[in-house]
């Protein structure tokens, strides 16, 4: 670790790092992480629409599926009950709003590459 990375002061994390992203297609996306990736369920919840909307995240409750990565890492799939819109997606992937990518640093890119062209994953 370099010197600018060190301070007096830590993030005392009590578990591994999760990143969140909110899905239109819970079960498509669930097929893609657990079947293509192999990530693993960790749980699958529903939040009742009095609670999503006491807290500010939504009127129409949510469905919240947590998976685990190989290292412990978590990725939260969110769905919210009732979906919003849908937005146009920009051509280019800096020009969305939210979750632009994961990284996943990989042994075997070629492996990855070649397991996400064999189930038909769009690479851009």
């Amino acid at each position: 670790m370099g010197p600018a990375c060190m301070s007096s002061w830590s993030l005392k994390m009590t578990a591994p790092m999760e990143v969140a992203i909110s899905v239109n297609d819970m079960d498509k996306m669930l097929r893609f992480y657990t079947d293509v990736l192999g990530l693993k369920t960790f749980a699958d919840n529903e939040v009742p629409p009095e609670m999503t909307a006491r807290v500010g995240q939504t009127t129409s409750g949510l469905r919240v599926i947590r998976l685990l990565t190989p290292y412990g890492e978590m990725v939260r799939l969110i769905q919210v009950g009732k979906p919003p819109r849908p937005n146009k997606v920009p051509r280019y992937i800096f020009e969305r709003h939210g979750l632009i990518y994961i990284s996943f640093l990989v042994v075997d890119l070629e492996g990855v590459v070649k397991r996400l062209k064999e189930n038909d994953v769009k690479l851009v």
